[in-house]
């Protein structure tokens, strides 16, 4: 190479300087441009696109529905409010109704026990006690009846013993605190034990308005239930 003239080596010389600089162009391209590279940025142009789409149609959504443009109408609202108004209309009474037959329930299991200290009271004392105060110990809940009134207790023999001495005999009965059904008839001989009901009220005639939500014991007993169905 000795003989190689200058002209020819100083081309050589630029002639490997631009290949190496297409050479460094061409490493440089494909680093950055990777064909997998080209893809991955490719899919992930698309995802941002479509999720920008997505939240453009939600802010849209939401802009019309603050705006009115799917809101409640007048009639809506009204038809709404109806069948709420219906629906408590409904619910309400059956359950109140349920209350009142619970209530009734424990009245009438409470009358039962009742019963039972007085007759209790009778097989130690032979007698029957003149008040519900002589039995207070034993009375369930205190002897107040789940609408929070007290038991009434009357024992018939005793009354009927201070009927006959303080009253004329063929005196008119009106004022006669023994519970009677419908044809006045007395409904117990030995006492009487009841609940006033839900009303808190009561007449000694069992068909009497203010009695018929009464819980009564009646034929000594063999009865105990409202007095409406005695």
């Amino acid at each position: 190479m000795s003989g190689t003239s200058p002209i020819f080596s100083q081309c050589g010389n630029q002639a490997r300087l631009i290949l190496k600089w297409f050479l460094d162009v061409r490493e440089c391209v494909f680093w950055v441009y990777k064909p997998q590279d080209c893809g991955q940025t490719l899919l992930l142009k698309g995802r941002t696109q479509a999720a920008t789409r997505v939240n453009n149609k939600v802010s849209q959504q939401v802009h019309r529905k603050n705006s009115g443009g799917y809101g409640f109408t007048l009639l809506e609202l009204l038809f709404a409010i109806a069948i709420i108004a219906v629906l408590t209309a409904i619910a309400v009474p059956i359950y109140n109704g349920y209350i009142d037959k619970a209530k009734n329930t424990t009245a009438i299991s409470e009358i039962y026990a009742i019963q039972a200290c007085i007759e209790r009271f009778y097989t130690v004392n032979f007698s029957y006690p003149p008040t519900i105060t002589e039995i207070a110990s034993c009375l369930p809940n205190s002897g107040i009846d789940p609408w929070g009134k007290a038991y009434v207790y009357l024992n018939l023999i005793e009354e009927d013993k201070l009927k006959g001495k303080d009253k004329p005999k063929g005196e008119d009965k009106g004022d006669d605190k023994k519970r009677r059904d419908h044809k006045e008839n007395p409904i117990n001989t030995l006492y009487d034990l009841y609940s006033k009901g839900k009303d808190g009220l009561s007449k000694s005639q069992l068909d009497n308005k203010e009695s018929v939500d009464d819980i009564v014991l009646a034929h000594d007993g063999a009865f105990v239930g409202l007095a409406s169905d005695f």
